[in-house]
C-alpha cells in the first residue's frame, strides 16, 4: 500500500511580480503549484512549478521573476548610458513600477 501524504504545506510563498494561479487552499506533500509573472515580467529559474517536499518546505529553487524594461545606468558624469543589458535585472539593476 502506498504511502499517502496527509500533512500539508503552508501556503505557496510569495514571490515577488509573481503570483500564484489557480491558488488552492491545502497542498499536501508532493503537491504542485504554479506560478505566474505580472505582466512586463517574465519567469526565470524555471517554469513556475513549485513542489511541495516531504518536510512540508516548498522547493522553490531560484525562481524569479525578472523585469523585461531595458537596464540604463549611470555613467560616471551622472548621465544615463545604455548598458548593452537585454533586462535590467540581468545588469543588478531592478527598477520598481
Amino acid at each position: 500500500m502506498e504511502n499517502v501524504p496527509t500533512r500539508s504545506c503552508p501556503g505557496p510563498p510569495q514571490l515577488e511580480n509573481g503570483f500564484v494561479q489557480d491558488l488552492g487552499t491545502v497542498y499536501l506533500a508532493r503537491s504542485h503549484a504554479v506560478y505566474q509573472c505580472q505582466v512586463g515580467y517574465f519567469m526565470s529559474g524555471g517554469d513556475g512549478t513549485v513542489r511541495c517536499g516531504e518536510d512540508l518546505q516548498w522547493e522553490i529553487s531560484s525562481l524569479r521573476c525578472l523585469s523585461e524594461y531595458t537596464a540604463r545606468a549611470p555613467h560616471s558624469e551622472g548621465h544615463l548610458r545604455d548598458t548593452g543589458c537585454e533586462f535590467c535585472v540581468t545588469c543588478g539593476m531592478a527598477e520598481s513600477g
